[in-house]
C-alpha cells in the first residue's frame, strides 16, 4: 500500500519538475486536484476539486479611495474649532476658517512633528501624530473652503 503511495507521490513530482531546462514559468496555476487512497483497493486516485476551492485568495490592487476632509474634521477636529471652523478653539487659537490650504497644511505638519504652535501646543501635537499626508491635504483643502 505505501509502495503505491509513494510511487504515485514520486510519479507526479517528477511530472511536475520535467519541464524542459530552457522554459520558463511565468505564473503558477494551482492544481485543482489531490490524491487520496481507494479504501477497495488501497491504491492512490487523483480526484479533481473544484477550482474556487483550489485558488488561492488574490490581495486586491485597488487603491483606497481619498480621505473625506468633511468626516476628518467633524472627527478630529470640529469639537474645539467649531462645525465650520469659524471658533477660537478653547479660546487660544486663531480661527482657522479664514487661512489659505498651505497655511492649514504647515500648521498641521508642524504640530505634528513639535515645531509649530503656542498655548495649544501640548494639545494639538497628539491631535495631529497619527495624519498622513493624505489626510492632512483633505483637512486643509475643507477648512479653507469654510471661509
Amino acid at each position: 500500500m505505501y509502495k503505491s503511495i509513494i510511487a504515485a507521490t514520486a510519479l507526479l513530482l517528477f511530472v511536475g519538475c520535467s519541464e524542459e531546462k530552457n522554459q520558463t514559468m511565468t505564473s503558477v496555476t494551482p492544481t485543482p486536484e489531490k490524491i487520496v487512497v481507494d479504501t477497495q483497493t488501497m491504491e492512490p486516485v487523483v480526484v479533481q476539486e473544484e477550482l474556487a476551492s483550489a485558488t488561492p485568495a488574490v490581495e486586491s490592487t485597488v487603491a483606497p479611495s481619498a480621505p473625506n476632509g468633511a468626516t476628518l474634521y467633524a472627527k478630529k477636529c470640529a469639537s474645539c474649532h467649531g462645525p465650520k471652523a469659524e471658533l477660537s478653539a478653547l479660546g487660544a487659537s486663531a480661527v482657522i476658517a479664514t487661512w489659505e490650504p498651505k497655511r492649514i497644511s504647515d500648521a498641521l505638519h508642524g504640530y505634528k512633528n513639535g515645531t509649530y504652535g503656542r498655548e495649544k501646543k501640548a494639545v494639538m501635537v497628539p491631535q495631529t501624530r497619527s495624519l498622513d499626508e493624505a489626510t492632512i491635504e483633505a483637512l486643509a483643502t475643507f477648512i479653507a473652503a469654510q471661509q
